[in-house]
């Protein structure tokens, strides 16, 4: 039994998050297969975020903007600049060690799924605060990180339901 457990706790040490974050990204029926590959590319920029590379952090956020871009522009037009914010506030949260890859992939694809339905009434948006809840909440962000991370979700919800009424 021991050995079994040790066998894990190598495993977890290992693979890390990313191993788990994949998982929810797989095992997820609701994505179709270029969402799926969309989120994928999200969670290798999350991961870079944690890495020490050749890269700046000015290249990473950027790197993690662009692809949290491809995945929150599928069917709405959230804003450049909240994007840019989401992004910057995620890499700051993980690149402190406050909040992991894992929780902040499935932020991301909270987001993306609450962004595709196009649905932007208070309710929705109540709705999509209580299903991030969990996730910033179990998190290790201050009760002032956590805010700052609501309102870059929201002001992303914001802008692209403010896009969608001009249309």
């Amino acid at each position: 039994m021991a050995r079994v457990k040790w066998a894990m706790v190598a495993v977890v040490l290992f693979l890390g998050q990313a191993g788990f974050a994949a998982d929810d990204i797989e095992d997820d029926a609701s994505l179709s297969a270029d969402q799926k590959k969309q989120l994928k590319q999200v969670q290798d920029s999350l991961v870079a975020v944690t890495k020490d590379t050749n890269k700046t952090n000015d290249q990473k956020q950027s790197a993690l903007s662009d692809s949290l871009r491809t995945v929150l522009v599928q069917n709405s037009q959230p804003s450049d600049m909240s994007i840019d914010a989401l992004a910057g506030n995620l890499a700051n949260n993980i690149g402190s060690g406050s909040i992991g890859v894992r929780d902040s992939l499935k932020l991301t694809k909270k987001l993306m799924q609450f962004l595709n339905k196009g649905d932007f009434s208070i309710d929705s948006n109540r709705g999509l605060v209580k299903d991030v809840e969990g996730i910033v909440q179990t998190s290790g962000l201050s009760q002032d990180d956590r805010n700052k991370l609501y309102n870059a979700v929201l002001t992303v919800v914001s802008t692209a339901d403010g896009n969608a009424r001009k249309k």
